[in-house]
């Protein structure tokens, strides 16, 4: 949970320099742009999915130190009869892992759509 201008710290930039990577020449503008642009490809590409009439929802849960996290998964097969899978949510689960409570983050992954 970094703030945008994270790609502005003279830190990041070294580090991106150290791996050889031009993500060093960033912006937060440009940041928020690609940000902004990806939701809207995504948002169309949603919209076509939910028209299917078959959407399979796949999810895991797991564990990275003392956290969980759900992710949340669309799969469908296509005009070509290809398998397609869209990651549409990926979310820190926070106290017991229930039925209950993967139910509700799989409620809210739905309703970010």
């Amino acid at each position: 949970n970094l703030p945008f201008d994270f790609v502005e710290d003279e830190v990041f930039r070294r580090l991106c320099e150290v791996l050889g990577k031009r993500v060093a020449e960033i912006s937060v503008n440009d940041l928020k742009n690609r940000m902004i642009k990806k939701k809207l490809e995504f948002s169309k590409v949603f919209g076509w999915i939910l028209s299917r009439e078959v959407v399979c929802i796949s999810s895991d849960a797991w564990t990275a130190g003392d956290k969980t996290y759900l992710g949340v998964t669309y799969h469908w097969i296509d005009s070509k009869w290809r398998l397609q899978s869209l990651l549409v949510d990926i979310d820190l689960l926070e106290g017991r892992t229930t039925g209950d409570a993967l139910s509700e983050k799989l409620e809210q992954a739905y309703a970010k759509r």
